[in-house]
């Protein structure tokens, strides 16, 4: 235990002895401390053999002394009073609450000889009163082992209860911050008597006897005391577990203590420290991701009952816990119950902030409402988890961004509506239409859209290019034992062969090629700008291979772990206080890049060039060294990049020199040019940036001649561009302001899970059919459904949210107007996406196999699956019989039609179940046979001869 902070109340009535109180701390977690003056007495009783000593007693070097002063008695403590206060969320000992209800069968009510003449009397809130306003706690009763626990409960009671309230109900004193030994004169000499009265009566209930409860940090009851004593306590949430774990061992210094909290995913961790020129308490916890997320009220979410149109205004939402079994609400009002201040350390983005108010809509009811005047919430702002950037976030704290908040809820709540209402309408639509068509979930989303919208699109570009055949003049020449150099075509290319045919005649004229100029430059390739999150996925695409969705899950994990910075921002420009040199110097003893370091530490690093600062985050930077074992394969790979970036943007320029040799051969104008390097700079970091290797082109002046070795008209093509790249993707998405840089990975993932497209060779992404499909029929209906320009201005709208130059109301009431209109048009029309469907996948009647004649049209009819679900439809009448759910279907064994002309002729189909050829099902699903399939079978069965039909169900 320390021996610093602890709280201290003193109830009067009870008298423990030195064995009882070491049980009841190690029991309960509590510190337990006698006054000086009544620990004298005890001893004194100890001495005189008449209690043996159990233990020695905790004296903490300093406590704050809160006194609980006996009131008259009341009636004894009477069942219905425990009841009452088991609205409060109280426990009882089984064999005490046992002695309670043999008391009260007993009448012994009335009189006071079971518990004794000492009473702590505790009364409710007015408001919550249920059946008796006072509940009577008392502190002697005869079996022993309860007068602790009438201790405990009067604690917990004090957990429960306003504290003014519990002043004016039992007379609830501060003695003040004191040491006991600093109380006053009257206090002394209370204590002094009650001392006097415990040796004397040897722990019978008689006269007043005072025994102090010190409460420990980290207890149920210490939150509350806090919240009556001068010391405060500052609750702090991170976003993750991880990062609370690290911002409070930065801050406590390595010296916090923790514990699970009790959802058990996230823990607690709590130190003292200073916080606005106080010693407080501090608890610092986390969340995991978004608290709520925004959904449809019950009613809404169903997709029978519901006209998708209402979606956009009728249909209300709500938030709900975005994962209710962590019950993250109850466990953060638990923490912050009696907190005074709350820092909030979530991410510093725009989700982070919307994520700050969540936190604060749960936490705020239960905190300290006493600080009136004072500034009670708190944002850190933060890029990295280093000791410096933890500390100085600290020491700078701000206020959380309500404007960036509503940006995000004006974004969950539009694509909600917006999403939903076409999806649900589209899908209804088409499922059941096509036998094929392989998507239980059409979906559409205002980002995802346009960003299938650039797959397919490019996929159109390949499909209509049409290749054009070109000629070009190819030249060979060489300058005595020197290499041929073959000469590029300043005409480059012509389109007619007899035209490109007659140039090469006109150069063959002469045998010889002359040099027209010479020319040497020395050109510069520059170092690259600071990382941003866009640049980063697109070079872990198409450099490593990596998808944008598992790069951000591995950068996240980097930065959870104070390997780099944090890995969402759009700035490319490092502020003029940034340390790079001494972020430089954390890579010195890296062996793989350590020469370099070196060097650069040695000559002078480089200023950046200067970039673009979006206002969020640094670039994304290395914070500290690491190994491929530590981080893994694909941790190391973006970890390895990041870090050579990071290098690469203080190095020196690439420089190179570039000669160009002009040539003219008869008529015609020819070159060839070559590159040698001079200095390579940044490229020594990043080498597949650096100057190919080439040949060095001969020593040559202006007037110099080369033999001509041939001169050919050579035929080629022109080719169709490639599939997208998820690199080219990002670029797009970027340029058109389709996302952001959160959440464009996350928009790429989608399209590719709900098969709208593939991911081949070299991270190209492919469309599907229905990708196609879908994308062809928006352009046909409503073309600004799938072109970028209708949602970048809405986030334009969006930003201007966030910077507070537009309203809330306004932007989303506006926006839903217009796709509201949009929708009723997009109903309307849908038959021309019905076309494309039909022209791409086949009709439900065209798929399947036969089975068994129909009974009513004695077709054959065929079995089909259709999105999950089993149906027999009639070739020829059209009649459809659905067996819900995935079970199997064969033909069994007919049974031949009564043939005697006594026996009456069957029908041909009973509600379309056929009678040739008869089939059994086997149910294996869970919801077994519905009420309908089931009924109709019945019906058949009774019909005709048990056997034809077989239904097993696994219920």
């Amino acid at each position: 235990m320390e021996n610093t902070g602890k709280a201290v109340f003193t109830f009067q009535g009870v008298y423990l002895n030195a064995e009882e109180l070491v049980e009841f701390s190690q029991r309960h977690m509590l510190v337990l401390h006698l006054p000086p003056c009544v620990l004298d007495g005890m001893n004194r009783t100890l001495k005189a053999g008449r209690r043996k000593r159990g233990g020695e007693l905790l004296v903490p070097s300093e406590c704050y002394t809160y006194q609980m002063v006996q009131k008259e008695p009341l009636d004894c403590f009477r069942l219905d009073y425990w009841k009452s206060a088991k609205k409060l969320g109280f426990t009882l000992d089984p064999s005490f609450e046992k002695d309670l209800v043999a008391a009260n069968s007993k009448g012994w009510g009335k009189t006071n000889t079971i518990f004794g003449n000492g009473t702590i009397a505790l009364r409710k809130g007015v408001a919550e009163t249920v059946g008796t306003q006072w509940v009577a706690l008392a502190p002697g009763p005869r079996r022993p082992q309860h007068q602790l626990k009438v201790i405990q409960w009067a604690a917990e009671l004090l957990v429960q209860l306003d504290g003014s309230i519990l002043r004016e109900a039992v007379g609830l004193v501060t003695v003040g911050a004191v040491e006991p030994a600093r109380l006053g004169l009257q206090e002394q000499e209370q204590l002094s008597h009650s001392a006097h009265t415990s040796s004397t009566h040897s722990g019978k209930f008689q006269g007043t006897h005072s025994a102090t409860v010190v409460v420990a940090a980290g207890t149920p009851v210490w939150a509350h005391l806090q919240k009556l004593d001068k010391m405060r306590t500052v609750l702090m949430v991170a976003e993750k577990p991880s990062l609370a774990q690290s911002i409070a061992k930065i801050l406590s210094k390595g010296s916090c203590t923790s514990r699970k909290g009790l959802n058990g995913a996230c823990s607690v961790h709590e130190y003292n420290g200073n916080f606005q020129s106080q010693t407080v308490r501090f608890k610092m916890t986390s969340v995991c991701g978004h608290v709520m997320s925004l959904d449809f009220i019950g009613k809404y979410n169903n997709w029978d009952k519901v006209d998708p149109a209402e979606l956009f205004s009728k249909a209300p939402t709500e938030k709900k816990e975005a994962n209710p079994k962590l019950s993250m609400v109850k466990f953060l009002q638990v923490e912050a119950r009696g907190c005074d201040y709350v820092v909030l350390w979530l991410d510093c983005d725009k989700e982070g902030e919307n994520i700050c108010f969540e936190v604060l809509d749960a936490i705020q009811p239960v905190m300290n409402k006493g600080i009136v005047r004072e500034q009670s919430v708190f944002r850190a702002k933060f890029s990295s988890i280093t000791d410096t950037d933890i500390w100085n976030a600290m020491n700078r704290l701000g206020e959380p961004n309500r404007n960036e908040a509503l940006s995000v809820d004006a974004r969950q709540e539009l694509d909600l509506r917006i999403g939903c209402a076409f999806t649900r309408f589209q899908t209804k639509y088409f499922q059941g239409k096509y036998g094929n068509l392989d998507s239980s979930l059409i979906s559409f989303g205002p980002c995802q859209t346009p960003t299938l919208g650039f797959c397919v699109e490019r996929h159109d570009k390949i499909q209509s290019f049409k290749p054009e055949t070109y000629w070009v003049l190819q030249a060979k020449v060489f300058k005595g034992k020197d290499t041929p150099l073959t000469l590029d075509w300043n005409r480059v290319r012509v389109f007619d062969r007899e035209v490109g045919q007659m140039f090469v005649n006109l150069a063959k004229i002469s045998k010889e090629a002359k040099v027209e100029s010479v020319s040497k430059k020395e050109k510069v390739k520059q170092r690259p700008q600071a990382l941003n999150t866009v640049e980063m996925l697109r070079v872990a695409s198409s450099a490593l291979g990596m998808g944008p969705q598992h790069t951000m899950q591995i950068a996240e994990r980097l930065y959870t772990q104070g390997y780099i910075s944090y890995p969402r921002t759009e700035t490319t420009l490092y502020h003029e206080n940034f340390d790079l040199k001494g972020t430089l110097k954390q890579q010195i003893n890296n062996t793989i890049w350590a020469e370099e370091v070196k060097a650069l530490l040695s000559t002078g690093i480089n200023r950046p060039r200067k970039g673009n600062d979006a206002g969020d985050h640094p670039p994304i930077t290395p914070m500290r060294s690491a190994s491929e074992g530590e981080l893994g394969s694909d941790g190391w790979r973006l970890y390895e990049y990041i870090t050579r970036h990071f290098i690469a943007t203080v190095s020196q320029d690439c420089k190179y020199l570039q000669t160009t040799i002009d040539f003219k051969i008869g008529t015609e104008a020819f070159s060839c040019s070559g590159k040698t390097l001079i200095s390579p700079g940044y490229t020594t970091v990043i080498p597949w940036q650096g100057i190919p290797l080439e040949e060095a082109l001969p020593a040559c002046e202006c007037g110099d001649t080369f033999t001509v070795e041939e001169i050919k008209l050579v035929e080629q093509q022109t080719s169709p561009p490639h599939y997208l790249t998820e690199a080219e993707l990002i670029t797009l998405m970027e340029k058109h302001g389709i996302g952001t840089d959160a959440s464009i990975p996350v928009h790429i993932n989608n399209i590719c899970q709900r098969n709208y497209v593939t991911v081949e060779n070299g991270r190209r992404l492919k469309p599907t059919n229905l990708g196609i499909v879908l994308v062809h029929g928006y352009y046909k209906i409503d073309a600004e459904l799938v072109l970028p320009t209708i949602r970048s201005a809405v986030e334009k709208q969006l930003n201007l949210i966030a910077q507070g130059k537009a309203n809330y109301q306004q932007v989303l009431q506006h926006t839903l107007e217009i796709f509201k209109r949009k929708f009723h048009y997009f109903v309307d029309s849908i038959t021309s996406m019905d076309e494309l469907m039909e022209v791409s996948f086949s009709p439900i009647a065209a798929t399947g196999k036969p089975l068994s004649r129909c009974g009513k049209c004695h077709r054959f009819m065929k079995y089909i699956q259709v999105s999950g679900s089993s149906q027999s439809v009639y070739a020829l009448c059209d009649s459809v019989f659905s067996c819900d759910g995935l079970g199997t279907v064969q033909v069994a064994t007919a049974s031949p039609a009564p043939s005697s002309a006594s026996s009456p002729r069957p029908p041909t189909s009973v509600h379309g179940v056929p009678h040739s050829g008869m089939f059994k099902l086997h149910h294996v699903l869970e919801n077994g046979i519905t009420e309908n399939t089931a009924g109709v079978l019945g019906l058949a069965v009774r019909k005709w001869s048990a056997g034809l039909v077989e239904v097993h169900s696994n219920k």
